[in-house]
């Protein structure tokens, strides 16, 4: 009988990693566009938002579009836009968040604050991106 239920249990975890539901119901999703304007939506993936908009997300991560997703712990964000940095670390403190796994180019960072404000890879954003988006 415990079998069953341990086969049943694993069945149930495999079926919700594969399902776009699990993405729906853990943390907030959120698009900024290339003119920083940010669109926020829960129980939707960023594909079912961007299809909402009739747009593509391939196609919005080349134009410069951000794709984030905030957790109780960290925010995941992804983009080919250098400028888009800015933005997301102010969505991440708006969110009380200390951390983000940040995909830029396809070249995963960690962005985190610390003491001395905020460091990607170690090193602090306003060394390497000189003016401050406000």
């Amino acid at each position: 009988m415990m079998r069953d239920f341990r086969q049943w249990i694993d069945q149930r975890i495999e079926e919700a990693i594969a399902s776009p539901r699990l993405i729906r119901e853990v943390g907030e999703g959120i698009w900024i566009s290339p003119s920083d304007e940010v669109f926020k939506f829960k129980d939707l993936t960023h594909a079912e938002w961007a299809k909402t908009a009739e747009l593509d997300v391939s196609e919005m991560l080349r134009n410069g579009w951000v794709r984030l997703r905030v957790l109780a712990d960290e925010v995941f964000a992804e983009t080919e836009r250098h400028s888009a940095v800015w933005p997301i670390v102010q969505t991440a403190e708006e969110y009380g968040q200390h951390k983000v796994r940040l995909y830029l180019k396809n070249r995963e960072m960690e962005v985190r604050k610390g003491p001395e404000g905020w460091l990607l890879n170690g090193t602090p954003l306003a060394e390497i991106f000189t003016e401050k988006k406000q």
